[in-house]
């Protein structure tokens, strides 16, 4: 098994929240501003947006906005953590409405079609959201202070559509063949002038999933993934199968687009017993099997649709969200909230 890696200060400009998000184990799965899907009741689920979370009794517990249609928007509710879902867990229904099949929200008339509506308009509204916001990104925190060339712009993190992620954490990459591929970000760069699907470049290394005979040294891996690893080993080393998993280099300092990006890196151990299922997934365990829950995810934007920029999170969420909606930045933020244990 390997060793655990030393404990490394956290580069300039870390915030308290980027911090949290970055330790292994940590208390929460989900981030504010996020899209995800909620239990309802016991057999149904909606979509809805993070505005806080906060732990309580050990536990971690999240405030909700449920997405909807312009003309009606459902109370917030709280939830605990099992009972959310990554957006990109699950494929996204078809609208009930047929007429709107290929419709963007924006584009809707919703005054109009509304008082004849023939299905749930509040459950079409939210599947039209989320695939607005899925297609969306938009940059966050500057840093003013980073070199870059004439007119680039450094941040410290993005959202990109449903999921909230930060510099010097690791994003699933689309790669070749059935390979598990991920880039530890180390910037997040806004160009200048760039063509469309170009506005953004990320840099770092790539990674692959790998088994080898020994564990490979001296590499800077994010406290996360050397815990996931230290978890996988554990599990699925025996006498019988001594190889290491790792995480084998294999394009140092690479240059990728937004396009090349499924979305964010879950650790095993974490996720796929909510995806997978608690009993599956400690049955796999027992015969020294782990997996990947990546695996068990879907890449964003499968659909391929032109990645729109926003100003910020809220201009992305746009009319599908309440017009005083907050995203709480959680141990950053300047005014204190509270979750009701039910709502």
């Amino acid at each position: 098994m390997r060793l655990s890696a030393p404990v490394v200060p956290m580069p300039r400009g870390f915030t308290q929240e980027q911090i949290l998000d970055s330790e292994p184990k940590g208390k929460f799965l989900y981030r504010p501003g996020e899209l995800v899907w909620f239990n309802k009741n016991i057999t149904t689920w909606g979509l809805a947006v993070i505005s806080g979370r906060q732990c309580k009794d050990g536990s971690a517990r999240y405030l909700l906005q449920p997405l909807s249609h312009p003309l009606h928007h459902p109370s917030a509710v709280s939830r605990d953590q099992d009972l959310l879902r990554p957006w990109l867990a699950w494929s996204v229904p078809a609208v009930g409405n047929q007429s709107l099949q290929n419709a963007k929200y924006d584009q809707v008339p919703w005054e109009q079609i509304i008082p004849q509506y023939p299905t749930d308009p509040v459950v079409d509204g939210s599947i039209l959201a989320a695939a607005a916001i899925d297609s969306s990104f938009s940059l966050f925190q500057q840093d003013k202070a980073a070199l870059s060339n004439i007119g680039e712009k450094f941040y410290q993190g993005l959202y990109l559509g449903a999921e909230k992620i930060w510099v010097f954490e690791p994003v699933r990459l689309r790669g070749p063949g059935d390979g598990i591929y991920v880039m530890v970000i180390k910037k997040i760069i806004e160009v200048p002038n760039a063509p469309v699907g170009a506005e953004v470049v990320l840099r770092g290394d790539v990674y692959t999933l790998t088994r080898i005979p020994a564990p490979i040294q001296d590499r800077d891996l994010p406290r996360r993934m050397e815990d996931d690893l230290n978890f996988r080993n554990k599990v699925e080393q025996t006498p019988r199968n001594p190889l290491y998993n790792d995480w084998r280099i294999v394009e140092p300092n690479a240059r990728k687009l937004l396009a090349d990006v499924k979305g964010r890196w879950y650790e095993t151990e974490h996720l796929l017993p909510i995806l997978q299922g608690r009993a599956e997934f400690d049955s796999n365990v027992e015969n020294h099997i782990v997996g990947d829950c990546g695996v068990w995810m879907n890449s964003r934007n499968d659909m391929k649709a032109p990645d729109v920029i926003q100003k910020d999170r809220k201009s992305t969420l746009g009319r599908a969200v309440p017009e005083h909606f907050r995203v709480h930045e959680g141990l950053d933020d300047s005014q204190p909230f509270s979750i009701p244990d039910t709502l």
